[in-house]
């Protein structure tokens, strides 16, 4: 596998900590340097500016874990729709809740999330194609 496709499947904090250690190399900032400013916002490609709890690790409900199997995808692929994530926005329902707006097999899907503040994991709750 070529470094290009390698870099696009791994996980963004794998990605982020070796564009980190490139940059020190080269004489950019050293690694952590820009660590305040990124835990405030993360802004992506789309131009989304993140909250800090998108780069928790994930937890996955039994829910979710059953609607897996039911709507034919893997956590791979939901790790993936996170990855390509284009907006998000507060759960009508349920308070505390997001719904992330993003695509997979080529059709619009939505992955529910709740932030676990005290635990510092995301907990994704649903996905399901619109």
């Amino acid at each position: 596998m070529c470094w290009a496709s390698w870099s696009w499947h791994a996980p963004r904090r794998l990605r982020t900590a070796l564009a980190s250690s490139r940059r020190s190399r080269l004489g950019g900032p050293a690694p952590g340097a820009l660590r305040p400013f990124l835990a405030q916002v993360r802004v992506s490609s789309y131009g989304v500016a993140w909250p800090t709890w998108w780069e928790w690790e994930l937890e996955l409900t039994s829910h979710v874990q059953r609607r897996m199997v039911d709507r034919e995808f893997t956590e791979v692929d939901l790790r993936r729709m996170l990855e390509v994530a284009t907006a998000y926005r507060d759960d009508p329902l349920i308070e505390g809740r997001f719904v992330v707006e993003t695509r997979h097999r080529g059709a619009d899907w939505e992955v529910i999330v709740e932030p676990d503040e005290a635990d510092h994991w995301l907990v994704v709750v649903t996905a399901y194609p619109l």
